[in-house]
């Protein structure tokens, strides 16, 4: 991947505000990684093309994983009440519910 990106031509010059703390630690950590802020930023965007996504979870995406695994987990639960025959019939429901 890293030699992909160095062949694509730079013809275009990108400005950006961040942090200058977190510009800071970024740069130690792009060093470490032989990477300077160009490369490492062009890293992410390809990376961003190639998946057609961001190339990591965000917070968002966490939630959402959260959520998925709470459900399977209700999921698992009902299904196993119904093989062991803890359920209701239509009738207790509807007189449960008042309908």
């Amino acid at each position: 991947m890293v030699a992909d990106m160095m062949q694509l031509e730079k013809n275009t010059q990108a400005n950006f505000r961040t942090n200058d703390s977190l510009l800071s630690s970024a740069k130690k950590i792009f060093e470490r990684k032989n990477l300077d802020m160009t490369n490492a930023i062009n890293l992410f965007l390809e990376k961003t093309v190639e998946e057609n996504a961001i190339p990591f979870f965000t917070r968002e995406d966490e939630e959402r994983e959260g959520m998925i695994m709470e459900l399977r987990a209700e999921l698992k639960k009902g299904h196993d009440d119904v093989v062991a025959g803890r359920v209701h019939s239509e009738q207790e429901v509807r007189k449960y519910f008042g309908l």
